[in-house]
């Protein structure tokens, strides 16, 4: 899921997509398989709640804004695991489908917070403008 963060936001938009949507799909639609199996259900509890929370602590050490984005979307996905773990399978399609929307937009506005984070040329010839500054 991280290395998918390196090609161009629009791919990296759908790889997103599938790798979390596929995960919690399958949860829900084999739902009735591990619902029965109660030391699955403590695995899959422990398994989200790990990588919920490696996923964070991962998340504050990324430099890039779509690193970031990854790292929260692995931790969402461990949410989503530890919400099947405790059998609310109903609650993880509806964070599956929230996330979704979410992530969307961020991805959507990735490329404008990388031109409001790009070094400005200073010409040192011409003194600089207030932005209030008429120019006729």
């Amino acid at each position: 899921m991280l290395s998918s963060m390196t090609g161009p936001t629009p791919a990296s938009a759908i790889m997103h997509a599938g790798f979390v949507n596929a995960g919690g799909v399958l949860l829900a639609r084999l739902a009735p398989v591990f619902a029965i199996q109660q030391n699955v259900m403590l695995l899959i509890v422990a398994l989200g709640a790990v990588s919920s929370v490696l996923a964070q602590a991962m998340m504050l050490v990324k430099a890039d804004y779509k690193g970031r984005l990854g790292c929260s979307t692995v931790a969402q996905m461990g949410f989503m695991i530890l919400q099947c773990g405790l059998g609310f399978f109903a609650a993880a399609v509806a964070h599956l489908i929230i996330h979704g929307f979410y992530k969307a937009y961020l991805f959507l506005s990735t490329g404008s917070q990388v031109v409001k984070k790009a070094p400005k040329k200073k010409n040192m010839a011409t003194p600089p403008s207030s932005p209030r500054a008429w120019r006729w």
